[in-house]
Formats: C-alpha cells, structure tokens, sequence
C-alpha cells in the first residue's frame, strides 16, 4: 500500500477554470444510469464520482467526498488515471499522495444549506454529486450533464452496480439532507447562465431540466458499438471488423479453427479475442474490414432472413422493424431504407456505422471486398503468413435472388450512399424484362 498523507498536512487546492465553455458529464451512481454500457463512449469533460470510476478510470477527475469508501477503494483511486483526484477536508483523513483537496462550505440560514461556491479553494453542497456539481462549475464546465442522479432508490436499489456494502435502501436521506442543497445550487447556476441537465428520467430531482439521455449522450455509436464485431490477434496486431451478411461466419469460423475457441476453456491459451471480451489500445493494430455492396448484402438479408417457413422473422430487431416472413422484396427495401440507423438491424445497418467505430481509434487500413474475397485475403495472407489460407463460404443464398427494379437501385442509394462512396462500390445495372 502507498503512503499516506494526514489531511492536515494538505494546503487547500484552487480549482483551475480549464474547461471554460466545455460540456462535463458527471457519473452518479443511481440505478437509472446504465453505466457499463453509456460511460465508455462519453465525449467531453468528466467527473466520476465514487464508484464510476471503474467504468471510466480515465475521467478528467475522480471524486469522493466518503473517506470510508476511500479506505476501501485505494486500489480504485490508484488505478484512476485522469488528471486530478480531489476530495473535501474532514478532519482525521488520510489521503494517497497527489490528491486535492478543497474546503466545504459552511452551513448557512435556518435550513443549514450549503450553497454554491464561487471559492476556487471551496465547495458547497451535501453528497459526493452536489459537490462534484460545484466542481464542475469552478472549472468552468458548460453545460453541465447530470447521469446517475435519481435521488431515489429503484426497486430496492440505490446504485446501478452492486459493489457497495447493501444498506437499508430509504429514500429519507435523499430528500431530507441532499436534495435541499441541490435546489440552492440550481437557483445560483440559472443566474450564473449555467446549464444544467439531468438525464434521469426516474429522479426525483426537478430543480434541473430533463433531457432524455439519447439527446445528449451519443447512443447511436453506443449502440454500433454494441452491434459492431471487432475480432482481435494480439499476436500478431491484427483487428478485424466482422459485418454481418458480409462473409462473417466464414472468417470467424477460420478464425476460430487457427487461433483457438472463441469461448475460455481451462488450460486453453486463448489467442483470439473479441474487443468486448478483452479491450485493447487499437492504435497499434492493423485494421481490417470485410465489407459487400449494400445492394447485394440487402439482398442477401432478404433472402436468408426474410424468405422462411417460419411464422416469424428472426432475429427480433428486424421484426421490430416491421419486416415479416415472405413479405415482398421491394416492401422489405423500403422498410429497411425508412428505418433510423439507432434502430436498425446489424444484418442491414450500414457497414460505416461499424467501420468507423471510435472503438477502433481511426479508420479502416484495409478493405476485403467479398466480391474480390479470394483476391483480397490472400493479400492479407501475405502480410500475416499465420492467417488460414483458405475460407470456406458459408450462408451463401444461391440463385434465389430477387430482381432489382429501378426503384429499388434507388432507395438503396440514397440510403446507403456514404457506404457507397466509402467502400467504393457501383449500383447494380437495371436489365429491364
């Protein structure tokens, strides 16, 4: 264990105003905040507040205001790896080295609210969120984005994960001493022209405008994210974007034959990683994507999702789309082409939303197009001898391929048009009958 600093040997810390008109989010710990999925894919300044951390230990700032959850966190402080620890003064606490302190504000009036602080070396409010909001403000964050913050427990749960010592779950606490010194703070930011947001859509704390979390957090790449197939070989430094409809089950299934099983066996020495198994710092990798025309994997999808037997069409997010089984191939076009890129299917959703991926850290290094599968491969074979030779093609769909008609060329190229541009591909020609 590091060395610890007795408080009282801490000179009080002046907050820098370094994000002057910067947007800052601040990670709570209410059940309505999905964290694992919502906080690795936050864009701007950010404060994690206690237990947040672990899902971004690169926040700009880690706070806690519980010098018990400190004592029992120094593994979780010290893995933080943003620019400032910061805490407020208690008296008799002890401190890693290289953390800020600040003063707490003083009680004031008949309620005993602790109101916003304009004191660089000072903050008001009551909880580790109150303060982390007055933090915010000292460094100048505009606007300021509230996740987390219900105020209220959901189901008999007061946060999101399960990794606090369970206590009576009591709203009490809540309204009686957090919420008053929020609604202080609230007032002083409006006359201040700070904006503050909450995306709790169950928080009991009105004082804030609601937003839902979609208009301000970027949940369309979270969820291409959660769509997206990155296929990792540490090995050899290799990443490989997998598209549906785009020879996936024949590369993985090569993959898996080379490398190992995709699943962890006991005494297996895995060599083969999908990214949200394993992360990796992708900057170092080789980035490699299969890819297909947009017209033919359309096509594809329709006639191996589409044209069934069965009573319904499988997976579910294309029945939520409104496709159904036998339905006609020019409806299922349209359908498809009307449909937003958040709620799409990873069978039809364009192939940049995957490809483009901040998971990645930049672009594409290389495209395999299937049309030109074994040419291509066997140029990436080159470069890394270990890859297997050879693909076996899988789910091909035959002849069974419906006509194109004008219309149909058309939606898909309005529609898919910066995969068009972006993979380089040519609409099919219209033979007219």
């Amino acid at each position: 264990m590091k060395e610890q600093l007795m408080v009282s040997n801490i000179r009080n810390w002046k907050v820098p105003r370094e994000w002057v008109g910067e947007r800052c989010f601040i990670l709570g710990g209410g059940p309505s905040f999905d964290a694992p999925e919502i906080a690795p894919s936050l864009k701007g300044r950010i404060i994690a507040v206690n237990e947040s951390v672990v899902e971004r230990p690169d926040a700009d700032v880690l706070y806690w205001a519980d010098p018990q959850w400190a004592e029992a966190n120094i593994e979780k402080i010290m893995s933080h790896t943003g620019k400032y620890k910061v805490t407020r003064r208690l008296p008799n606490q002890k401190l890693q080295p290289h953390t800020k302190i600040l003063d707490w504000c003083k009680q004031v009036g008949e309620k005993g609210v602790r109101k916003l602080s304009t004191d660089p070396t000072m903050i008001g409010g009551y909880c580790s969120g109150s303060n982390a909001l007055n933090l915010a403000y000292l460094f100048g964050a505009n606007p300021i984005i509230l996740l987390g913050f219900d105020m209220r427990t959901q189901d008999g749960k007061t946060n999101y994960h399960d990794r606090h010592i369970p206590k009576p779950s009591l709203d009490e606490p809540y309204k009686e001493k957090f919420i008053k010194h929020i609604v202080a703070m609230a007032k002083r930011l409006d006359e201040l022209g700070i904006k503050v947001y909450n995306c709790s859509s169950i928080s009991i704390l009105t004082c804030f405008e609601y937003v839902p979390v979609e208009h301000v957090v970027d949940i369309k790449t979270i969820k291409h994210h959660q769509k997206s197939r990155l296929w990792i070989i540490p090995d050899i430094r290799l990443s490989m974007c997998l598209i549906t409809k785009a020879a996936c089950t024949s590369v993985k299934l090569a993959l898996r034959e080379t490398f190992g099983s995709e699943k962890k066996e006991e005494g297996l020495t895995r060599k083969l990683f999908r990214y949200k198994d394993r992360p990796f710092d992708m900057s170092a990798f080789m980035r490699v994507a299969l890819v297909r025309s947009p017209w033919e994997r359309l096509r594809s999808c329709y006639v191996d999702k589409i044209v069934t037997t069965r009573e319904m069409v499988k997976p579910l997010a294309l029945r939520e789309m409104g496709c159904y089984p036998n339905m006609p191939f020019h409806k299922f076009i349209w359908t498809v082409c009307s449909t937003n890129d958040l709620w799409m299917d990873k069978h039809v959703l364009p192939q940049y939303c995957l490809i483009e991926s901040p998971l990645w850290g930049g672009e594409a290094d290389m495209f395999i197009h299937i049309e030109h599968i074994d040419r291509d491969w066997s140029k990436l074979c080159k470069m890394y001898p270990t890859l297997p030779n050879k693909l076996g093609m899988y789910n091909n769909s035959g002849n069974r391929k419906p006509e194109w008609t004008p219309g149909t060329i058309g939606l898909i190229r309005n529609r898919y048009e910066h995969d068009i541009k972006l993979l380089k591909y040519e609409e099919p020609r219209y033979e007219h009958p």
